[in-house]
């Protein structure tokens, strides 16, 4: 498991459709975004540790 409090993260064409509300598969309240940077807080992995910048994307 990990914890990372995100710094800042990429809004992408999808995700300007999704909020204009030309998506209609997707029910709000929703979070937009998938691409993201920050910094680990907790992490139960040994190739991790708190403070170290990373990136990462979902979906």
């Amino acid at each position: 498991m990990i914890l990372v409090k995100a710094k800042g993260f990429g809004i992408n064409h999808s995700e300007i459709v999704t909020r204009k509300g030309l998506s209609p598969i997707v029910q709000f309240p929703r979070i937009l975004g998938i691409e993201c940077v920050g910094q680990v807080v907790e992490t139960t992995r040994a190739d991790l540790q708190p403070g170290q910048k990373n990136c990462f994307h979902h979906g």
